[in-house]
């Protein structure tokens, strides 16, 4: 009886609770004044803690000339705790998570140098978890090791370049435009996105040597890099089913976009 007695104050019912409840089960339906006699306490305290066991689906409520209390079956009850507990937790997962979201302290960094930004962007594959996404012209093998070991923890690397690309490792997703590689455009510009955790982007400037770069956990940020490299290799995927047609027919005709369709057609 003692096991029952702290199985049932573990769920979250008081000590005088779970004695009413036991009284109820062994004696059936029992008026307030029955209940305060077994449990020697006043009527009072007997009422409010009744209240309080309806409310939690413990016990319920017989109205005839007196009203009778009656325990609600050990079944129905304990399935109801586990019901309500399943959803506490998804409830408290939920808000705690947005309740961390709007806590979450933004934050950025500049970048200098080229060794420095292959380093960090290491470093976010390394703590990636589910998905990377890259798009580089910098030649990959620079990142076997690093490449392996995400493989190898069942993290998804898709990598999108214009020049021609490949990697060493197989599970390494590679779409490319298979551009020759050329001095004037190679090594140039890196954009990376891992999970929900960092974003980089960087390049080589004007100078085609002088790296410099970005690297944040800004929500927009990581969305945006996310989409332009899906939408890259969504083009691609079309102009290789369509032909360069595809451009054309789809073009906005901006300042901006007639560049780039120059630059993507060749």
């Amino acid at each position: 009886m003692e096991t029952i007695r702290k199985s049932l104050e573990g769920l979250g019912f008081s000590a005088l609770e779970v004695n009413i409840y036991l009284i109820l089960l062994d004696n059936g339906t029992m008026s307030p004044y029955q209940i305060a006699k077994k449990v020697d306490i006043s009527r009072s305290s007997i009422y409010n803690a009744l209240e309080h066991m309806v409310d939690k689906g413990m016990v319920e409520v017989i109205p005839e000339d007196t009203v009778m209390y009656i325990a609600k079956e050990p079944e129905v009850l304990l399935n109801k705790v586990e019901s309500d507990y399943k959803k506490n937790i998804s409830n408290a997962k939920d808000g705690l998570k947005g309740y961390l979201e709007t806590r979450y302290e933004e934050k950025s960094a500049i970048i200098k140098g080229y060794d420095n930004i292959i380093g960090k962007m290491k470093y976010i594959i390394d703590n990636a978890e589910k998905e990377v996404f890259i798009n580089t012209d910098v030649e990959l093998d620079v990142f076997e090791d690093t490449f392996r070991s995400a493989i190898e923890r069942n993290v998804r690397i898709i990598v999108f370049s214009f020049v021609t690309s490949c990697s060493a490792i197989p599970e390494v997703e590679v779409y490319s435009h298979e551009r020759e590689r050329r001095p004037e455009n190679t090594d140039s510009r890196i954009m990376i996105v891992a999970d929900e955790n960092l974003v980089m982007i960087a390049d080589a400037g004007n100078a085609r040597g002088n790296w410099s770069g970005t690297i944040s956990n800004n929500k927009l940020m990581k969305d945006v890099v996310r989409e332009h490299i899906h939408n890259d290799i969504y083009m691609l995927k079309l102009r290789n089913i369509f032909g360069k047609e595809i451009y054309d027919k789809i073009q906005l005709n901006t300042n901006q976009e007639t560049k780039g369709c120059q630059e993507i057609k060749k």
